[in-house]
C-alpha cells in the first residue's frame, strides 16, 4: 500500500494538533520547575482525592442502576393507574441541568431555606439553632444529588430493553 497525501488527512491533522496545543501547554507548565509540588500533592492531597473520587463513582453508580432499573421495570412490567404518565414524569431530571439542580437543592435545603424553615415551623422551633437538618455539602449529599439527577439515563435504555423483550419471557418470569 502506497502513501498518499491527503487533504482531508492534513486537515484532520492540523485540527487535532491545534485543539491539543492548550492541553500539552498545561502539561508543560505544570511539570516545569515544580517537583517539590508534585510530591507534596502526591503524598498529601492526591490519596483522598482518589478516594473521594472512587467513593463518588461507586455511590452514585449503585444509586443510579437501582433508580434507574427499578423505576424502568415498575413502569414497564406492571399496569398500574397513571403508569403512563409516570413513565414520561420519571424522564423530568433530564430537563434540568446537573449544576442548577446542585444550586437549586442547595437553596432549598440550606437551614435558612424554606424546606427547614417549614419543618422549624411544623415542629415549634424558633431559629436555625434549634433545629437543622444535616448538610447537604459533603460526599453523601453529592452521591444522592446526583443520583437524582443521572438516574434518567440508566432509566431510558433499561425501560427500552425491558420493552423489546418478549412478552413470553415476562409472563415466564412472573
Amino acid at each position: 500500500m502506497t502513501w498518499r497525501w491527503n487533504p482531508w488527512l492534513l486537515g484532520a491533522v492540523s485540527v487535532a494538533v491545534l485543539m491539543l496545543a492548550p492541553v500539552l501547554g498545561l502539561a508543560w507548565a505544570a511539570s516545569d520547575g515544580s517537583a517539590g509540588l508534585w510530591a507534596h500533592l502526591s503524598a498529601n492531597v492526591l490519596p483522598t482525592a482518589l478516594l473521594n473520587t472512587g467513593l463518588l463513582l461507586l455511590g452514585v453508580g449503585v444509586l443510579v442502576v437501582v433508580l434507574g432499573t427499578g423505576s424502568a421495570w415498575l413502569v414497564t412490567a406492571f399496569a398500574f393507574p397513571g403508569h403512563k404518565m409516570l413513565a414520561w414524569a420519571l424522564l423530568l431530571p433530564l430537563a434540568v441541568p446537573t449544576y442548577i439542580a446542585a444550586f437549586a437543592y442547595l437553596d432549598v435545603l440550606h437551614p435558612l431555606g424554606p424546606v427547614q424553615g417549614l419543618i422549624r415551623d411544623l415542629l415549634g422551633y424558633d431559629s436555625p439553632r434549634q433545629f437543622r437538618l444535616p448538610d447537604i455539602r459533603h460526599l453523601l449529599g453529592c452521591i444522592v444529588l446526583l443520583g437524582f439527577v443521572l438516574y434518567p439515563y440508566v432509566y431510558l435504555t433499561t425501560r427500552a430493553l425491558f420493552m423489546t423483550q418478549a412478552a413470553g419471557l415476562l409472563e415466564a418470569a412472573r
